[in-house]
């Protein structure tokens, strides 16, 4: 429970850093309070009035003197229009003002979604930055709290890729795809696992699959010639070539120096 609280903590944090460091946005003004007490009655009020996808952003900020509840960022009037008019039901000098970002959050609201994108993102980062110790204890957490879903998965997959784990690796990427076979990436992720697992034909199928779903995939199109080249189908290779040159030509000119080397 311990390391749970801390993962909250740490995920809040990078919020809040991008909220302080705000350049200016548009944000709804619901009160301005003296006393903490009364601004957190508003707040608590907010969070009971309204549904989780219009509480985006609902914070307690402290100011000079004065204690300010307020709620969203926007970037126009227009994306306010429908949220400010409900509000006003409510709260009747609500108002939308011009924030240059908060000196100091005192209280934050995050729905669990953002939380759980979030999250993604940063599990992403640490994978590419090969941080792998940190991707795989953060999806450790991050399934205790958010249960199974795909994209989880899918990250396990390509966590355990990297590692050369590759009978994990197809493990998580097939537990993805069994809970959500439309997204390519994870058709993609299989199919390089089974390349590196030396099984061309079955990777095949897979890189298919992900084409089906995304024609345009660069990383599908180059890992198809790559299987054609294990399997020794140099021509079926070269038409996917002269077909990714189009889309990506740096992957393209990959694909063309491994074709050279099988030449």
């Amino acid at each position: 429970m311990k390391s749970m609280r801390a993962f909250g903590f740490f995920v809040i944090l990078l919020f809040i850093q991008t909220v302080l460091a705000a350049d200016g946005f548009l944000t709804i003004q619901t009160g301005a309070f003296l006393k903490l007490a009364n601004a957190k009655k508003q707040y608590r009020f907010l969070k009971r009035a309204l549904t989780p996808e219009e509480l985006r952003y609902l914070r307690i900020e402290r100011g000079k003197r004065l204690y300010f509840v307020r709620l969203g960022r926007y970037s126009s009037i227009k994306e306010t229009k429908a949220l400010l008019k409900k509000i006003k039901t409510l709260i009747r000098d609500a108002q939308l003002i011009k924030s240059e970002g908060a000196k100091e959050i005192i209280e934050l609201y995050i729905p669990e979604e953002d939380v759980f994108e979030r999250t993604l993102i940063k599990v992403n980062e640490h994978i590419q930055k090969g941080e792998l110790a940190l991707a795989k204890k953060l999806l450790n957490q991050a399934l205790k709290r958010f249960g199974e879903r795909d994209q989880l998965y899918g990250l396990y997959g390509a966590l355990y890729l990297k590692l050369s784990d590759y009978d994990s690796a197809l493990k998580y990427f097939s537990r993805a795809i069994l809970l959500n076979d439309k997204r390519p990436e994870y058709y993609n992720g299989a199919g390089y696992t089974l390349l590196m697992k030396h099984r061309p034909q079955e990777a095949l199928l897979d890189f298919e699959k992900a084409l089906r779903l995304k024609p345009d995939y660069a990383d599908a199109l180059a890992g198809t010639a790559y299987a054609y080249l294990a399997l020794g189908m140099r021509d079926e290779a070269l038409d996917v070539y002269n077909r990714l040159r189009k889309i990506d030509s740096q992957a393209a000119r990959e694909v063309f120096k491994a074709i050279l080397r099988e030449g």
